[in-house]
């Protein structure tokens, strides 16, 4: 399933999320290790379990861990089943009558009269009638852009920091660099080139690029220097986000 999932608010001691299905019961997440910030803009999920009818985002943070149950959309089917057939038989019972008449001295006459019985069936044959009402209700989509901006440097790192943004005939205005547990917002006019960060590293870590909450690629920093992604169409209007964080990709 394919579902896009967005928080209005996000509180000051929550940091990263993870994505759980009820078809698990909560159990596994499916998706983990999401920033505040990409969930703020807006996170689009491709590998949601089927048959899953509510995503809860989990707050992982060490200040925070709460979560929140998110209903997705259901429909409803109705079934009515009339009683098919009603059968009413009537039956008239025989009926004999016997006249005798005697006459003085000798003579005797007889009249015998017999009624055949009569049956009479009558079968009403009602069809099934069957309807079957469905109601679905589509699902709600809200998009919000942090504080207006085009670029975000989310920084989930305990120690390493973001010391700049660069891109082949890119202008971009952001305030750097993003030190440990900062997210710097600023713009971007777009770009058909590769983009590079550069990155002071003290404990190995991921870096991250996201375009308008899709996951477009990873790169594991080991040391300090410029990390490059691979050349994609950006445009003025697109929300391009970096998220660093500790450990591997």
């Amino acid at each position: 399933m394919t579902v896009e999932i967005q928080l209005t608010t996000v509180g000051i001691d929550s940091t990263t999320f993870d994505l759980y299905s009820n078809v698990d019961g909560f159990t596994i997440p499916f998706v983990g290790g999401l920033s505040a910030a990409i969930m703020l803009a807006g996170y689009t999920s491709t590998v949601v379990p089927d048959f899953t009818t509510i995503i809860r985002v989990q707050s992982t943070g060490t200040k925070c861990s709460n979560f929140i149950d998110i209903i997705l959309a259901t429909t409803t089917t109705t079934t009515t089943t009339l009683t098919p057939t009603t059968t009413t038989t009537t039956t008239i019972e025989p009926t004999t009558t016997t006249t005798t008449t005697t006459l003085e001295p000798t003579t005797t006459t007889t009249t015998t009269t017999t009624l055949e019985p009569t049956t009479t069936t009558t079968t009403t044959t009602l069809e099934p009638t069957t309807t079957t009402s469905s109601t679905t209700i589509a699902p709600t989509t809200t998009t919000t852009t942090t504080n207006g901006s085009k670029l975000i440097l989310d920084n989930n790192s305990n120690s390493n920091t973001i010391e700049n943004v660069t891109g082949t005939n890119w202008t971009i205005s952001i305030g750097t660099p993003t030190g440990p547990g900062v997210t710097t917002f600023g713009e971007q006019e777009g770009t058909t080139g590769a983009v590079s960060v550069e990155i002071t590293v003290i404990v190995n870590g991921c870096i991250s690029m996201y375009r308008n909450g899709v996951l477009i690629e990873s790169i594991n920093v080991t040391s300090t220097g410029v990390y490059t992604f691979s050349a994609i169409p950006i445009t003025a209007s697109d929300n391009i986000i970096f998220v660093l964080n500790d450990g591997s990709c």
